[in-house]
């Protein structure tokens, strides 16, 4: 009984620290994803800046 209780105990305790690591890859991965939306934000404003500027200092946008 002692053998049985001690193996549960430490697959429990590897189950939980695998929970762990999973639980801390998602949250790196949450946050590498919201990096990643930020910085396409921040591109897609800045390139329609430079496109509206284009326009504005082309001969066709000064008429």
């Amino acid at each position: 009984l002692e053998r049985r209780v001690n193996s549960t105990v430490t697959i429990d305790v590897n189950k939980l620290i695998d929970l762990a690591r999973i639980n801390t890859l998602l949250n790196e991965l949450r946050a590498l994803d919201e990096n990643i939306h930020n910085h396409t934000s921040n591109y897609n404003r800045f390139n329609k800046q430079l496109s509206d500027l284009r326009q504005y200092t082309s001969t066709e946008g000064q008429r």
